[in-house]
């Protein structure tokens, strides 16, 4: 059986994979965009904090866009900085709902996605990519003139090609979960470093429309062990925090490092 061909191959469909397969193929290209979770963005460690000028320069919907924020509070050494402009400076937004327009977008424009299918190999030699369809666990396999690896830090690319990140190099790791609570009252972002608790790491508060995003990132080393139980002792010292239900946890690599 003949291997499908294609002119784009964008693995990863996240923001930045999904705009090169929209690109791609706006401008007549075969393009496959390969997801490896059953939606873009599920599974993301990101806070889903963006710059308001991402909404401007790809004219995104007010509902994807999610919460505008003008203030920035950063707290160090028990020191609170706070930050405020007359005009957004930045959006909260969910990221599975942000990526799936992106991704959808690519697709309005002729690029194919391909959900729940992880690249598992690159043979840039013959220019082949080798997929696990999750549905079924079987392999297969797709030709391409040109590959864009848009899959995160711990990048295929690496392996294949030795471009990116190597697996050996220490990097930060995050964990986030969503606290329900309806029309949160919270109007800013906040970064607080917490030398005692987390050396060289940092917890996090983004408000959302109805929910709360918190998190905690550092070095991977650092945070292998009692991630969760660190995360939940931080809020059980925070009164707008303590006793909120998480209705959705994630984590992954932050490429930092």
């Amino acid at each position: 059986m003949a291997i499908p061909t294609y002119d784009v191959v964008v693995v990863g469909a996240g923001p930045a994979g999904s705009v090169a397969a929209y690109e791609t193929a706006k401008e007549g290209f075969k393009t496959l965009l390969i997801e490896r979770d059953h939606s873009p963005g599920w599974f993301n460690a990101c806070g889903g904090g963006i710059g308001y000028f991402i909404k401007e320069l790809y004219d995104i919907p007010d509902d994807i866009a999610g919460r505008a924020i003008n203030k920035i509070e950063v707290v160090l050494h028990n020191r609170r900085k706070t930050y405020e402009s007359d005009k957004p400076l930045f959006l909260t937004m969910q990221r599975p709902r942000f990526d799936k327009w992106f991704a959808e977008r690519a697709v309005g424009a002729g690029a194919r996605l391909l959900t729940s299918h992880k690249a598992l190999d690159y043979d840039p030699y013959h220019r082949v990519l080798t997929v696990l369809r999750r549905e079924d666990g079987e392999r297969i396999q797709f030709k391409g003139q040109i590959f864009i690896f848009a899959d995160g830090a711990r990048t295929l690319a690496w392996r294949s090609c030795r471009l990116g990140l190597s697996p050996t190099m220490p990097m930060h790791f995050g964990i986030s979960q969503e606290l329900t609570l309806p029309n949160p009252p919270h109007d800013k972002f906040e970064f607080i470093f917490d030398e005692v608790r987390l050396p060289y790491g940092y917890f996090w508060v983004f408000p959302r429309e109805t929910a709360l995003h918190v998190g905690v990132g550092g070095p991977a080393r650092q945070l292998q062990a009692g991630m969760v139980h660190l995360l939940r002792e931080w809020l059980d010292t925070r009164e707008d925090l303590k006793g909120l239900t998480s209705e959705r946890n994630t984590g992954g690599l932050i490429p930092a490092f």
